[in-house]
């Protein structure tokens, strides 16, 4: 279908003397006719009521609103296509049928703005009982006709897919990070075939979205958040972000000059209300209107509010049929026709598209192989003789609904890389699932088959388990033969949970003890009761090989890593040997539990996904569960001494926490570290990959504790989180308190390991005791609204804490007590970089150019005790994100939007070199041993290993799919962790 055609059926409908006149250019010839809207203001009005509110979970075909649509759309469609009109329709529909291609209808309605308000994707043939826009032989567009024509972009996938997620705090709150997943979700299986790249602009501002488009190629905008119309304006409005965080108002106009200049931009779809409504007075009035006016060839916009789920379907389809090379309107109707099947009622016609590309093609993908689109489970392979494909996938899909105390099922298939899989299937219709499509989740794994001796593969005995605390039932395990060159049947389990809550399971693949994949899945439980009854998976019946029971497992190993549960999970890398006991070691942030003794028997159950937050806060396996931390409360009141902000006890600490006093002078002494590794550069010729830490949120910070023991990171949840860095178990959570929209931005230990800093977007730092991970105190500015803390330093003696943020005032506290002793004042942007001299007598740092006619781009060395700027290091372009001083105290690096990294003579000024090759930016620098070797993050997730002394580039490690964030060495072992906005981390160090 990628080869698909149309012709044009042109419907032009302009004023005539009384109402309308209808004007067709079409493979059948012209026709004129008169034109006249069959319903009054108040029956449109109850319409659009009806089909544009009050969405329903469950939908059926006959339900009230389709049937509203068809008598609506019946009514719309005899009024223009009466006459000659219809005839000319069914002898184009013929013609084209003749030339095997389908009839695309173009409406122009240019010159009557007044009626693009109609929903005319519900054109309804009632002799035909068809919709026009719910076929792809007929789909319905919005046609603009501008005078710049337009040429297909020549495109090699993976399509580049930019986010564009807005929550402005002032406005009703959107679930950004959720409706992150979501998309991450849908698109997971394009990615995976390497046909979509999706990335996610960090902060949902104008200026970053300038930044993004100016340092990397995107082909498609995809926004979600807020929007509006202006009546004064007669223009739609989308709401971004400032810099604090509140509601920026862009035009439709306005944006689209500033997206005109970004040529590979072709597509943008708009997930935000009131973004295809029109002027009655301009035809270009309205979001998507003004941004095809401004060179965008399509725009889709949604005329009603739009459910989440279909939101969804629409995205996954829609992208889908793009990158398999469908024009623009064939894919919506694909994606129409998904939604329609899926029971989504009449949401099928709430996306618009206006197109100014006369055949709508916006993408030429021939530069690339097509991406194969397997009809059947199990695709013809080539001759046996042939190499097998070591890469597989796991699909695994739950029910909609999971019922505690009833029996439901999980369907899980071994997949080849081409092939439709699991997913596939839930669409199809005669295979009769009722599985909704984004419950499907697809996780990448290898395989290594056996060769006879004249190395020809064989099949291999795989062990398909599944672990989860909320089952009734044991850990189920099923044995699977696979075939070098076929999938495997689906395979059913039945499950039963006990439970409420969030139902967590750890799907895993084991060759032997050895586990090849580890992969999460989470669903919502604990409905008690449904109208409806249970809609369960139908059984696999004759695509099964047979009955699958329940049996009790032989002990298997359990990995050591477990991929996040709330995204696209990935393949875990870690595996562990069996205990020999029929325990095993816990995977990932897991504490093990007792024995359920009278509910199991024998049964030893390990507490896996399941597990609550709660019991993930208390500690790593075997250890004694320690308060869960406490939460700072965002009110802090003070005294009247202005250099001392203090909060009241209760409000930092829980009863049985130390003082503030108590707590820096009688915790229990951190371990001495041991001393810093020497790493020269020849140290990591044999680095690689150790673990993959699947955090879960945004990761915009990292840090080692002095000992090397645990790994903290700074997350977009508004919590730090601890982890063993010996093999990536999550030891404890801390919350920061504050907003629902805070975010701990930094991170810092201080240099004993006692105390943990991290910054946060509410305006305060946050102390905790490293030890009991109890806050301390929480520091803030004397300001009535404080913005963002994005930077946070201990100095080397322990005794300051310098802070830096979005009032452009770099702040430095005394940590006894918490006094402020000084304000640092110059930069005119944001600060977001600051280190100390290893002597503490100055300190370093650097802003973020957060506007666009910002111009600090500067570093600046300042004097501790006065307050005074020493100098200024010129030679950036952009702003600065981060600086660093040499353990020797004679060098500092800064990394800087202008993607390089420059390293300067701290006692004079002077630059030494420049490290180029940091795409979209250096988020993150920081020197290793002795100061031989600088580490950096970068724009495209890749952290870089450079030669002080020469700027040579020794290693770049791959693997992030998003801005790297920030790297950290361990003090005292060769260690190097990078976080990402990926929500990962990865700490890469020599193999053992």
């Amino acid at each position: 279908m990628s080869g698909i055609a149309y012709l044009d059926f042109d419907l032009e409908i302009g004023r005539a003397a009384a109402d309308y006149r209808v004007e067709i250019s079409s493979p059948a010839g012209q026709s004129s006719g008169a034109f006249q809207l069959p319903f009054s203001d108040l029956e449109l009005e109850n319409f659009l009521l009806k089909i544009g509110h009050g969405r329903r979970v469950m939908r059926r075909i006959d339900a009230p609103e389709t049937e509203a649509a068809k008598v609506f759309g019946a009514r719309l469609f005899d009024a223009v296509f009466a006459g000659e009109a219809r005839a000319c329709l069914r002898s184009s529909a013929e013609e084209a049928g003749r030339q095997g291609k389908g009839l695309r209808i173009r409406l122009r309605l240019n010159d009557t703005p007044e009626l693009a308000g109609l929903p005319w994707e519900y054109l309804y043939n009632s002799s035909l009982n068809r919709f026009l826009s719910l076929s792809i032989e007929t789909p319905v567009v919005r046609y603009l006709e501008l005078p710049e024509r337009i040429r297909p972009l020549a495109v090699a996938p993976p399509l580049r897919v930019l986010a564009l997620i807005a929550s402005p705090r002032d406005q009703a709150p959107l679930d950004a990070e959720r409706e992150w997943r979501r998309l991450r979700e849908s698109l997971g299986d394009l990615e995976a075939r390497g046909l979509v790249m999706l990335d996610r602009l960090e902060r949902a501002s104008l200026a970053a979205l300038q930044r993004q488009l100016r340092r990397g190629e995107y082909h498609i905008l995809h926004f979600i958040g807020h929007g509006g119309f202006d009546e004064r304006t007669q223009d739609g409005v989308l709401l971004l972000e400032d810099e604090d965080g509140l509601s920026y108002r862009i035009g439709g106009q306005d944006l689209g000059m500033l997206l005109h200049d970004h040529r590979s931009l072709r597509l943008a779809l708009l997930n935000s209300c009131d973004g295809a409504r029109a002027s009655s007075t301009d035809p270009f009035g309205g979001t998507a209107q003004s941004l095809v006016q401004q060179g965008l060839p399509a725009v889709i916009a949604m005329q009603f509010e739009v459910s989440d789920d279909v939101a969804i379907d629409l995205a996954r389809e829609f992208y889908g049929a793009i990158a398999d090379g469908y024009p623009v309107d064939a894919a919506l109707a694909e994606a129409r026709k998904t939604i329609f099947a899926a029971g989504g009622g009449v949401e099928w016609g709430t996306p618009v598209l206006y197109l100014r590309a006369d055949d709508a093609r916006i993408f030429d993908l021939s530069a690339a192989p097509p991406a194969e689109r397997a009809a059947t489970l199990l695709p013809p392979r080539d001759a046996p003789g042939a190499a097998p494909a070591s890469e597989r996938f796991l699909d695994a899909a739950l029910p909609e609904q999971v019922v505690v105390g009833q029996s439901i099922e999980l369907v899980a298939l071994i997949r080849l890389p081409e092939s439709a899989g699991l997913r596939a299937l839930l669409q199809v219709a005669p295979a009769d699932f009722e599985a909704r499509p984004q419950d499907v989740r697809s996780s990448a794994f290898d395989v290594e088959f056996p060769r006879d001796a004249k190395g020809r593969a064989g099949p291999l005995d795989l062990t398909l388990a599944i672990e989860t605390t909320d089952f009734e039932t044991p850990t189920p395990q099923q044995r699977i033969r696979l075939d070098p060159y076929k999938d495997t049947e689906p395979i059913v389990f039945l499950l039963k949970p006990l439970r409420g809550g969030e139902l967590r399971l750890l799907v895993q693949i084991f060759v032997g003890q050895r586990v090849l994949l580890a992969s999460g899945f989470l669903k919502v439980s604990g409905v008690s009761q449904l109208a409806d009854g249970l809609r369960p998976l139908r059984r696999l019946i004759s695509l099964s090989l047979g009955t699958f029971g329940i049996a009790r497992p032989a002990p298997v190993a359990r990995p050591t890593t477990v991929p996040k549960l709330d995204d696209d999970p990935g393949a875990s890398v870690d595996t562990s040997k069996d205990s020999g006991d029929g325990s095993s070691p816990v995977p990932g942030p897991i504490r093990r539990f007792p024995r359920f003794e009278a509910l199991l028997s024998t049964v030893v159950i390990a507490i896996l996904l399941g597990a609550s937050f709660a019991l993930i806060r208390a500690g790593g396996a075997g250890a004694k569960p320690t308060p869960a931390a406490a939460t700072v409360l965002p009110a802090l009141t003070r005294t009247a001494s202005p250099a001392v902000p203090t909060a009241p006890a209760a409000a930092l600490t829980a009863p049985a926490a130390p003082t503030p006093t108590a707590a820096l002078t009688e915790a229990p002494t951190a371990a001495a570290p041991a001393p810093t590794a020497a790493l020269s550069p020849a140290t990591f010729a044999g680095w690689g990959l150790l673990r993959q830490i699947d955090v879960g949120a945004i990761v915009n910070g990292v840090a080692f504790d002095p000992a090397g023991a645990v790994l903290a990171s700074a997350s977009a949840d508004r919590r730090v989180r601890l982890w063993s860095a010996a093999d990536g178990q999550l030891l404890a959570e801390l919350d920061a308190g504050g907003s629902r929209a805070n975010r701990v931005t930094n991170i810092a230990f201080a240099p004993d390991g006692r105390l943990l800093a991290g910054a946060t977007s509410d305006g305060a730092i946050v102390l905790w005791d490293a030890a009991t991970r109890q806050p301390v105190r929480a520091l803030a500015s004397r300001a009535r609204s404080p913005l963002a803390v994005q930077s946070v330093a201990f100095s080397h003696g322990g005794d300051l804490l310098a802070a830096g943020g979005d009032d452009q005032v770099i702040r430095i506290w005394r940590v006894a007590d918490g006094a402020l002793l000084r304000e640092l004042t110059g930069h005119s942007a944001s600060v977001w970089g600051l280190a100390f001299a290893p002597d503490d007598q100055t300190l370093v740092s650097g802003a973020n150019e957060a506007r666009p006619s910002a111009s600090d781009t500067a570093v600046r060395l300042w004097d501790v005790a006065s307050g005074r700027l020493i100098r200024t290091f010129e030679g950036h372009t952009q702003g600065i994100l981060s600086v660093a001083f040499a353990p020797d105290g004679r060098t500092i690096a800064s990394g800087s939007w202008d993607a390089t990294v420059r390293l300067w003579d701290a006692a004079t000024g002077a630059p030494l070199r420049t490290l180029e090759g940091h795409p979209r930016g250096a988020g993150s620098v920081v020197f290793a041993g002795d100061g031989r070797v600088l580490a950096t993050a970068a724009g495209d997730g890749d952290a870089r290993l450079w030669d002080v002394a020469s700027g040579r580039l020794l290693r770049a490690f791959e693997g992030h799919t998003s801005w790297a964030s920030g790297v950290a060495f361990a003090p005292s072992q060769a260690l190097l962790a990078s976080g990402s906005a990926d929500q990962s981390i990865r700490i890469w160090g020599a193999s053992p």
